[in-house]
């Protein structure tokens, strides 16, 4: 990830990243812009009521993030619980001070 102003190398930071900025991928994509892309598994997808959208719990090196994706991209891609993804951040906001 490209450096913020003011943060240095060794700082900490706290990554914001909201489901709707990530996708779900099956295989390892290439030639795409997103330069954010991690392995993980999916621990948990869950629906609310007549809503058109899955939130899928994944976890990679002991981190957990949400993807909002569509049911429709859910029932194409057979996604379940236990399957290994790949995960493309689309973008971040970054928290310099955790306090």
């Amino acid at each position: 990830m490209p450096m913020e102003p003011g943060v240095a190398p060794g700082d900490q930071i706290r990554l914001r990243v909201r489901a709707r900025d990530v996708a779900l991928a099956l295989i390892r994509p290439e030639s795409i812009s997103i330069r954010n892309i991690l392995d993980a598994t999916i621990v948990d997808l869950f629906q609310g009521p007549e809503s058109p959208y899955v939130e899928a719990l994944v976890e990679f090196e002991k981190q957990r993030l949400r993807a909002r994706i569509t049911l429709a991209s859910v029932e194409d891609l057979s996604l379940a619980v236990g399957m290994r993804v790949f995960v493309l951040i689309k973008s971040v906001t970054f928290e310099s001070s955790l306090t």
